[in-house]
């Protein structure tokens, strides 16, 4: 799937044509710095969990979503240098357990993925329009 953004408000409407094609509950999320990759997951979890407050897990490096009946985690990877240091912080824990895990930066971690998942990417076409492909 394809989708154009050219405003923060078409976002909502693509994050639901994403959730419901989503069948596997790992989706990874490559894109230049600043194409949005954090804004678009913050779309998704607001849609899933309504109560949530959503930030960028930039510096904590994973944020739990979990609500009283799904597993859900927001993974930036951007700092973690090494698979080694993914395998400290627990990755594959994290991604045995969720129902939904979304992870920005994945590259280092791409061997650890076994399972099905989904990828998104992001390209920057000008300053307000976002290209988002769903894979």
């Amino acid at each position: 799937m394809l989708f154009d953004v050219e405003s923060i408000e078409n976002l909502a409407e693509v994050s639901d044509q994403i959730l419901a094609q989503l069948s596997y509950p790992i989706v990874l999320l490559k894109g230049d710095l600043g194409a949005g990759k954090t804004t678009l997951v913050k779309s998704l979890l607001s849609k899933i969990n309504e109560d949530a407050d959503i930030s960028s897990p930039t510096f904590s490096l994973v944020n739990d979503y979990s609500t009283s009946d799904k597993s859900i985690f927001h993974l930036d990877l951007y700092r973690i240098e090494s698979l080694d240091e993914a395998l400290d912080m627990g990755i594959e824990e994290y991604l045995d357990m969720a129902d939904y895990i979304f992870i920005e930066w994945p590259e280092l971690i791409t061997q650890l993925l076994d399972v099905s998942h989904h990828l998104i990417e992001i390209k920057v076409l000008d300053n307000s329009i976002r290209r988002i492909k769903l894979h």
